[in-house]
């Protein structure tokens, strides 16, 4: 009995070993696809409406998302997915996860802020901190 469970844990520990093995090499040998650049106007964006966000209900990074947007009061139209043409436009983007925002020609997915920030102040939709701003000048 006591080989039958060390033999379990073995196999177990191996199985581990390598499906961890599996998820490192993905990380680091798959280019990150997390922001993409393309024309985004089929999508509802434009120069008066260059911020579009798909999202559902019951979505917290969504929540997170909204919450940034309007704390820094940054307008934008929202695409709820439970609306099927909604649907069908986050997955003719070939995208499956929310949110999924659209900022000029920019798609990041997931609530980035990082790089949802970078991108709304390329588009001086957003102004850096003040301190940032200091920090910024005294480096360029």
């Amino acid at each position: 009995m006591k080989e039958s469970l060390k033999l379990l844990a073995i196999t177990l520990i191996s199985a581990a070993t390598v499906i961890a093995g599996v998820h490192v090499y993905k990380l680091l040998n798959e280019p990150d696809m997390q922001i993409l650049t393309g024309d985004y106007s089929e999508y509802g964006v434009t120069t008066q409406t260059p911020v579009v966000v798909y999202a559902r209900e019951g979505c917290i990074y969504c929540k997170m998302l909204k919450e940034f947007f309007a704390e820094n009061h940054i307008k934008y139209v929202e695409k709820d997915i439970s609306d099927p043409k909604n649907k069908q436009q986050l997955t003719s983007l070939k995208k499956s996860v929310t949110p999924v925002v659209l900022i000029g020609d920019k798609l990041i997915t997931g609530f980035d802020k990082r790089a949802i920030t970078q991108e709304l102040i390329a588009l001086k939709l957003l102004e850096l901190p003040s301190e940032e701003k200091s920090v910024a000048v005294s480096k360029g």
